[in-house]
């Protein structure tokens, strides 16, 4: 199980697959993914305002949290 080989609980990942109500907020979290841009990993989003994609250096993180910290929504 792909589960377990990232170093998930197997009970715990059969139970939430199993969860209608988990499915269902995977498939709302993905759908929101697409509607905003995110078509790769990694992808951050900041305080809800600022989207990085990519993989990016810590200076280059800081700033982007620094921004949507004082970005106006």
């Amino acid at each position: 199980m792909i589960a377990t080989a990232a170093g998930l609980d197997r009970a715990e990942a059969e139970r939430c697959i199993a969860d209608p109500q988990s499915r269902q907020a995977v498939a709302r979290d993905e759908q929101r993914a697409r509607a905003i841009g995110v078509e790769g990993v990694p992808f951050f989003i900041f305080n809800g305002k600022l989207a990085v994609s990519g993989a990016q250096g810590s200076a280059a993180l800081l700033e982007a949290m620094r921004q949507a910290e004082t970005a106006a929504v």
